[in-house]
C-alpha cells in the first residue's frame, strides 16, 4: 500500500510541476515574441481608460509609468511582468492544498477507515474544493490587474481580494462549532452564504460599481479588520472550553499559526515597496526604484508569492485540527460523516464506539496519520 501511495504522491508532483511549468511560461513568452499584444489584448492606453476623473488612484500608472515600482511596457501582454507572473502561486499554493489533501484522505481510506474526523475540514471535504477555488480566483483577479494597469483590471484585484477573505473569516468561524453540531444541512448554508454569496456580492459590488465612494473604505478597512480578527479569535479558540463545556477542547499545531502570522506580516511589509525603505530607514529610491529596472526589488511580487504561503498554512492549521471530546447529550460527528457519506470519500468502515478508550485510540491514529502521510508524500 505505501508504495501505491507513494506512485499517487509521484504522480502529483509531476501533474502540479507540468501544471505550473505551463502557468509560469505560456504568458511569458507570449509577452515577448508578439509584438504590440498588450494594445490589443487590454486596449490603447489612454487617460481615461487608466484614471477616470472620479478616482485618481490609478493616475500615478499613466503618469510615471509604474505601478508598485516596477517599470510599465504598455506593448506588452505582461504590462508588469513581473508583479504580475507572482501571482501564479495562488493557483500553485490551490494545487498544493488539494493534492496533499487528496493523499490525506487517500491514505486514511487505506490504513485506517475507522478513524474519526477531527475537524470541519475532513468531515466535510467539499469545503477544500471551494478553498482551493478562491485562493485561484484571487490569483486570477491579480494577474489581470498587474497585466492590463487598466482601471477595470484594478477593480478585479480588489474583487479577488474578498475571494480569500472568505476562507479566512470561514475557516475561523467553523472552529467553534462542534463537530456533532454540524449538519449536512449546515455545511451546506455554511458554504453557499459564507464561500459564495458572500465574496461574490462583494465582487460584483466593485466590478458594477466601483466609483462609489465606499469602495475603496470598505477595502483599506475591512481587509485590516479581518486579519486582526483572524489573529485574534484563532487566540481565543483553545481558551473558550474552559469557560463553557457547549465547545470542545480541541488540539492544533500552533506553530503553523505562529508562523502564518509571521509570513503575513511580511508579506505586509513587501506590499508597498516604500515601506521597506521606512522600515528600515533606507534613502528613499534605494527600494523603489523603477529606472534602475532591478527585478528583486519590486517587492509586490514577493506579497502575492507570500500571502499564497500564508493562506496554505492556515489551511493545514484549520485541517489537522483535532477535537478532543464531544459536547455530552449530543450525536457523534462520525455517525453524521458516515450518514451522509461525506467524511474520507465514504470509507467503508467507519467506528462508531464512542468511550473512553475509543477516543484515545483516534487521537492517536490521527497522530500516525499525520506522520504516515508525511512520509509517504515525501
Amino acid at each position: 500500500m505505501k508504495s501505491y501511495l507513494r506512485s499517487m504522491a509521484r504522480t502529483h508532483i509531476l501533474v502540479i510541476s507540468l501544471i505550473s511549468l505551463l502557468l509560469l511560461a505560456v504568458p511569458p513568452l507570449l509577452s515577448y515574441y508578439i509584438d504590440d499584444l498588450g494594445t490589443k489584448a487590454w486596449g490603447p492606453v489612454t487617460g481615461e481608460l487608466i484614471c477616470p476623473k472620479s478616482q485618481d488612484y490609478m493616475c500615478s500608472a499613466l503618469a510615471w509609468n509604474t505601478h508598485y515600482c516596477e517599470p510599465i511596457d504598455w506593448s506588452k501582454l505582461l504590462r508588469t511582468p513581473y508583479n504580475g507572473m507572482s501571482n501564479m502561486a495562488f493557483p500553485i499554493s490551490a494545487m498544493i492544498t488539494l493534492s496533499t489533501t487528496s493523499l490525506h484522505f487517500r491514505y486514511q481510506r487505506m490504513h485506517t477507515p475507522s478513524l474519526k474526523p477531527t475537524s470541519h475540514l475532513q468531515q466535510y471535504p467539499p469545503l477544500n474544493s471551494l478553498y482551493a477555488f478562491l485562493i485561484t480566483m484571487c490569483g486570477v483577479g491579480s494577474f489581470y490587474c498587474h497585466s492590463a494597469i487598466t482601471f477595470d483590471s484594478a477593480q478585479w484585484d480588489r474583487a479577488g481580494i474578498w475571494c480569500i477573505v472568505a476562507p479566512g473569516l470561514g475557516f475561523t468561524f467553523l472552529r467553534f462549532v462542534p463537530l456533532a453540531s454540524a449538519s449536512l444541512t449546515f455545511y451546506r448554508i455554511f458554504c453557499l452564504l459564507v464561500l459564495v454569496i458572500f465574496p461574490l456580492s462583494l465582487s460584483l459590488f466593485h466590478i458594477l460599481d466601483p466609483e462609489n465612494e465606499l469602495a475603496t473604505p470598505l477595502l483599506y478597512v475591512g481587509l485590516p479588520l479581518t486579519f486582526v480578527a483572524v489573529v485574534f479569535l484563532t487566540m481565543v479558540r483553545p481558551l473558550i472550553p474552559f469557560v463553557t463545556k457547549r465547545l470542545p477542547k480541541s488540539r492544533a499545531n500552533h506553530k503553523l499559526a505562529v508562523l502564518a502570522v509571521i509570513v503575513g506580516a511580511l508579506a505586509f511589509l513587501c506590499q508597498e515597496p516604500e515601506r521597506w525603505e521606512d522600515v528600515t530607514n533606507s534613502e528613499r529610491g534605494s527600494v523603489c526604484n523603477p529606472e534602475a529596472r532591478v527585478w528583486f526589488k519590486y517587492t509586490h511580487a514577493y506579497w502575492h508569492i507570500l500571502v499564497s504561503v500564508v493562506f496554505f498554512l492556515y489551511h493545514r492549521y484549520c485541517f489537522f485540527e483535532e477535537e478532543l471530546q464531544r459536547p455530552s447529550g449530543e450525536g457523534d460527528g462520525v455517525e453524521f460523516a458516515e450518514r451522509a457519506g461525506i467524511a474520507r470519500g465514504g470509507a467503508d468502515e467507519m467506528s462508531t464506539d464512542v468511550n473512553e478508550e475509543g477516543e484515545r485510540k483516534s487521537l492517536t491514529d490521527t497522530s500516525l496519520v499525520t506522520s504516515n502521510a508525511i512520509e509517504v508524500i515525501l
